[in-house]
């Protein structure tokens, strides 16, 4: 398997007025046609909320800056400088 950034899409949903819920989309195929991969087990009272928490959650699948990868070099494992997420280091 090549190593290769995945094709992940972050959104916001608003199941009821006032209530927000990140959900994580992938086109693994890279054919467009986008499948859910996750969402959060929590609701938000504020969109920014929904979508801070899906970043966080987004930060977790990543290998330090690299991102989400299909697979990692052999050898390779969390880079040693870690994105805290928005570009700033951790």
């Amino acid at each position: 398997m090549r190593d290769e950034l995945r094709h992940i899409a972050l959104s916001v949903s608003e199941p009821r007025p006032g209530v927000f819920c990140w959900v994580m989309l992938e086109d693994a195929g890279g054919t467009g046609a986008w499948t859910e991969i996750e969402k959060s087990d929590v609701c938000y009272s504020s969109y920014l909320g929904a979508l801070g928490g899906g970043v966080f959650e987004l930060d977790l699948m990543g290998i330090g800056s690299r991102g989400p990868r299909t697979s990692l070099p052999q050898g390779q494992g969390a880079a040693p400088l870690r994105d805290a997420g928005w570009g700033a280091p951790q």
